[in-house]
């Protein structure tokens, strides 16, 4: 019955332990949200044999000290309904440093309300054609989670066979939400190189210190070029990340 839950939950983690009333059912409506939608809510409490101390390291030291509170985390959609998880966390009290800690689950992340199958759905839903309002509406998260899900997973990935050209031009542009972005570019193929979401100094610099650290400062050089400055030729690497 437990794994039959789990399944249906989307977790994995045999350590969950899933409250069933006296009539059968594990789980039940509630209304959630601005908008009092219906969500499904189940029960549960996460179990764990002995951990050691995270402080300290004693095993030996260390007592079961009850469970959590009700912890809300949220899970992947089922049938087109909010499915969330109540759960409490089996504590733990080390006797040796006095401190105080929780179960852990690879199905949970920490300081976090989202499961990592409901992260794991956004990033997929991500990869298709599909806005992040459109995630958050189908997931019902906030917008601004969906954002923030997605930054975190994104990775970068650099062709470090490419060469620097010899005249780089640079600028200030205005994109969405009328925020500046810094737009550099190859002013001899007069192609684009990259647009940046911002304009900071730390981000320029560290950008390019990561796109172009194969490249020698000795060896490589390149001609400036700005819409406020007259061209110049120097070398580029120390005037990125000096």
């Amino acid at each position: 019955m437990n794994n039959t839950i789990l399944r249906y939950v989307g977790l994995t983690d045999p350590n969950f332990k899933f409250i069933v009333n006296s009539d059968g059912e594990y789980n039940r409506y509630e209304h959630r949200g601005r908008d009092h939608h219906k969500a499904l809510i189940t029960h549960a409490t996460l179990e764990s044999d002995i951990m050691r101390c995270p402080d300290c390291g004693f095993l030996e030291h260390v007592t079961k000290y009850g469970y959590t509170d009700d912890i809300e985390i949220y899970l992947p959609t089922t049938n087109g309904y909010d499915n969330r998880l109540i759960v409490k966390k089996q504590r733990f009290h080390c006797d040796n440093c006095n401190t105080k800690f929780n179960a852990k689950s690879h199905d949970l992340l920490d300081n976090s309300k989202f499961s990592r199958p409901l992260v794991n759905q956004i990033i997929a839903m991500s990869q298709d054609d599909i806005s992040q309002k459109s995630i958050a509406r189908a997931l019902r998260v906030s917008t601004s989670s969906v954002h923030r899900v997605i930054n975190s997973d994104q990775t970068y990935y650099y062709d470090f066979q490419r060469q620097l050209p010899s005249v780089l031009c640079f600028d200030e542009v205005r994109t969405s939400a009328h925020n500046m972005s810094f737009v550099y570019a190859d002013g001899e193929a007069h192609q684009l190189i990259e647009i940046l979401p911002d304009r900071l100094s730390k981000n320029i610099k560290e950008h390019q210190r990561t796109l172009f650290r194969l490249l020698s400062s000795e060896s490589s050089t390149s001609r400036i070029c700005h819409h406020r400055f007259k061209c110049e030729l120097r070398p580029i690497c120390p005037w990125f990340i000096s």
